[in-house]
């Protein structure tokens, strides 16, 4: 059976972090980034990067594809203690 995609918005999770001297922001499940010299220049230019991934695409098919669970996905954050090597905090349910 050929799963229905409501169009509209998909959330798209982004990592970003530090490299060096320039900061690398990704969007993981479609494996697009870009780069900036601050958070904010590497969100805006992830920006413009995803929506040329998207430009000449079957965007529904992408969708399916790379978000299987679309609907279902979350995101948090935990914290690892690198010198107990231990996770010691985890979000709340």
């Amino acid at each position: 059976m050929d799963r229905k995609i409501n169009v509209g918005l998909v959330e798209l999770p982004v990592v970003t972090y530090k490299d060096e001297d320039m900061y690398v922001s990704e969007v993981p499940f479609i494996h697009v980034a870009s780069q900036g010299k601050t958070i904010e220049e590497s969100i805006s230019n992830l920006k413009e990067a995803v929506e040329l991934y998207f430009e000449d695409e079957d965007v529904e098919k992408i969708i399916k594809e790379k978000f299987p669970v679309y609907n279902a996905i979350f995101t948090s954050t935990m914290a690892f203690d690198i010198k107990s090597r231990q996770v010691v905090s985890i979000p709340s349910e």
